[in-house]
This record gives structure tokens, C-alpha cells and sequence, in this order.
């Protein structure tokens, strides 16, 4: 994470941004109806 201040095309912008890398990775598309299940 990199908290702090940043401006991007002359606006002020005061918050965290966060990346994260998952194992095994999500959302591969055309996976869908393999992971998620019916209610």
C-alpha cells in the first residue's frame, strides 16, 4: 500500500491505493459459473 497525497492532471487525491497478486488468480474469464455457486 502507499498511503499518502497525490496529484494526478492537477487534482488533489488523499488515500491509499492497494495491488494485490492472488494464488490461484480470480476473475479468469469464462470461469464464472465455475466459481461461483447458486445461492
Amino acid at each position: 500500500a502507499a498511503p499518502g497525497p497525490a496529484t494526478i492532471d492537477g487534482t488533489k487525491y488523499d488515500g491509499v491505493y492497494v495491488v494485490c497478486q492472488y494464488a490461484p488468480a480470480g476473475n479468469v474469464k469464462g470461469q464464472f459459473a465455475d466459481n461461483v455457486l447458486k445461492p
